[in-house]
């Protein structure tokens, strides 16, 4: 076959060079923008997991790149003037060039012509002119573009801004610094990839960044190639304790905000979407290297198989690919969030701020003490208050909610709800608005219902705004569609249930919980950020504890069921909100319980069943 091949970036080259390799016969061309020689960016880095991968599938190549990596174990994290190294958790960098080459030789080598200061301008003469095009020209890409309407790409744009820069020094090991200054708090993430050069990634919140004036800057540094020089030598000062005198280095190093791009399909005819062109995950998870990399291992060894029977290529490479890449970017939607909010960690002692940091994706308390025991015993010793024994921080709660009956005459006979007017069950009668009159019976009803618990010896009342019930019906907007003063805003949407709280709160003087579900999980539903307001909300109006779980405001909100699958949104109600928080779902084990209460993502935990 005759391919094209546009970027020759990891993915574009490897796939050039593996589809060569697999038939001699095929003629395959790379088009690459940039001169040979021309490398924007520092290190990149893969996990132990990744580096077998490449083992397994290609030794050769995977021999030129263990040669050319520099290997580390520890992960250090630097905050409050305190060192915290874990161990246990290994990682190879490489520089991008040093990569670029063993590809671009490798390529060259199977009979791959490359031709560099190439652009495609005109993906409909391209794939009209050719057997197979990958497109593998990175996250502006302009074959996903001028496909847009059948690829269906989202993205989804990140609330922090990075930069790449890179440092004059080697750094011992993958390190995480945390500064802060008048403007802001900043945090790099570092890794070594040459003997006297390190990755030197910079994040920040959006406010942090205008506030330092690096707003401006970048806006006078969009020139291809050029840096922000300003923001290079704003960082020196910053990290000046860790640098050793040593200077930060700008290649092309701008601002932006990370976008994490999603297809619907990654190919159309006979063009294929590679890397960052189909799929992006934030780059904290080590991801968007190792995705190329897999890509055109996977597409290669698809064509392979199938040789010029495309839809059959096509389909094999991404039955093959989707399942792993949507877990990759799963696991660093966490990631990426944390670096959104860390600013609110900032007075955890440093042990549970590191801790915290690395159980935020893929490492959990029992993970990490297999791997470095001597780690989690400095936590645990930070972080008294959890101790050994969990008892009084795991509770089993008895709850009495609203009743659903169903019976073979009845299929649903559900009780009247107050704003909403979509159907939970597939059968039933669907719920009208409370009226003003209801409204205040209902109310009234709450405040007799605490009360009647007085008398009958309860010391603690808990509040149900969540779950698909009558006061979530009112704060979520997939099920309050009222034109009145309780529905629209968020603000009129907590109208009622903070009325509902005052009353119950005058009727009831011992310890008052309520319970959120903190998240619908769909879009235009109620919102982890509608949860941080509502949380404080209910503070200021006398709730002592949030509850906090999520979904079921309707039958399709179903929440993404995972180990733990709460505690993110716990962790923003009691960091952010400063409210003092339970949370539920997800937490099967003792360990699971400490994962939570150790970072510091929630105060109690509550548990659906005893824990092993």
């Amino acid at each position: 076959m005759k391919i094209a091949v546009a970027g020759g970036g990891p993915a574009g080259l490897y796939f050039a060079m593996l589809a060569k390799r697999a038939d001699p016969r095929h003629q395959v061309t790379v088009h690459e923008r940039n001169r040979p020689d021309d490398t924007f960016g520092f290190g990149v880095v893969f996990s132990e997991k990744t580096m077998s991968y490449l083992r397994e599938h290609d030794q050769p190549t995977y021999e030129e790149i263990l040669a050319g990596s520099n290997a580390w174990d520890p992960i250090e994290v630097r905050i409050h003037g305190q060192v915290l190294s874990c161990g246990g958790i290994g990682f190879w960098a490489i520089s991008r060039k040093r990569l670029l080459d063993i590809l671009q030789r490798g390529a060259a080598a199977e009979g791959v012509e490359l031709l560099f200061e190439s652009s495609l301008l005109d993906p409909d003469e391209v794939v009209e002119s050719h057997d197979l095009v990958a497109a593998a020209d990175g996250v502006n890409s302009i074959f996903r573009a001028r496909w847009e309407e059948v690829f269906k790409p989202t993205v989804e744009v990140g609330r922090t801004v990075f930069a790449w820069y890179g440092a004059a020094l080697r750094y011992p090991s993958f390190t995480f610094l945390f500064e802060e200054n008048e403007h802001g708090r900043f945090c790099a993430h570092i890794y070594p990839y040459e003997e006297d050069l390190s990755t030197f990634i910079i994040e920040m919140d959006h406010e942090s960044w205008r506030r330092a004036g690096l707003e401006e800057s970048n806006r006078a540094a969009q020139a291809p190639g050029q840096s922000d020089l300003y923001g290079l030598e704003y960082f020196q000062k910053v990290f000046a304790p860790h640098l050793q005198g040593r200077r930060l280095l700008g290649n092309n190093s701008k601002w932006a905000n990370f976008r994490t791009v999603r297809c619907a399909t990654w190919h159309h005819h006979n063009l294929v979407l590679m890397g960052d062109a189909a799929h992006t995950a934030h780059f904290s998870v080590g991801s968007g290297t190792k995705m190329a990399m897999e890509d055109a291992i996977a597409l290669a060894f698809a064509l392979r198989q199938h040789g010029t029977e495309l839809p059959r290529v096509f389909e094999a490479y991404e039955s093959e690919r989707r399942p792993r890449v949507e877990g990759i970017q799963r696991a660093a939607m966490p990631s990426l969030r944390w670096y959104e909010q860390f600013r609110h960690y900032w007075s955890f002692p440093a042990e549970r701020f590191a801790f915290h940091f690395l159980t935020r994706g893929n490492y959990d308390y029992g993970q990490l003490k297999e791997r470095d025991p001597g780690f989690v015993a400095r936590v645990e010793a930070a972080v008294p208050e959890v101790g050994s024994d969990l008892s009084a921080l795991v509770i089993t709660p008895a709850e009495i909610s609203e009743p659903v009956a169903v019976s073979a005459e009845s299929p649903a006979a559900v009780p009247p709800a107050g704003a909403r007017n979509t159907l939970y069950l597939s059968q039933g009668p669907v719920a009208g608005e409370l009226s003003g009159v209801e409204r205040d019976g209902v109310r009234e009803a709450f405040a007799a219902a605490a009360a009647a618990g007085i008398a009958a010896g309860y010391s603690n009342l808990l509040l149900e705004l969540g779950r698909g019930q009558l006061l979530h019906s009112f704060l979520s907007p997939l099920t309050n569609h009222r034109t009145d003063e309780f529905g629209g805003s968020l603000e009129n949407r907590m109208r009622y249930p903070l009325e509902v709280i005052d009353a119950v709160r005058s009727a009831w003087p011992g310890r008052l919980w309520a319970s959120i579900s903190a998240t619908d999980w769909l879009p235009g539903g109620f919102s982890d950020d509608d949860a941080v307001v509502l949380g404080r909300s209910l503070k200021e109006h006398g709730v002592d504890l949030v509850v906090v779980r999520s979904g079921h405001a309707t039958a399709a909100s179903i929440p993404w069921y995972a180990r733990c699958f709460n505690a993110q949104f716990s962790d923003r109600l009691r960091n952010e909100g400063a409210c003092r928080v339970a949370v539920a779902g997800g937490i099967l084990s003792r360990d699971d319980a400490r994962n939570v209460l150790l970072a510091g993502r929630a105060d109690l935990v509550l548990a659906d069943r005893e824990l092993f």
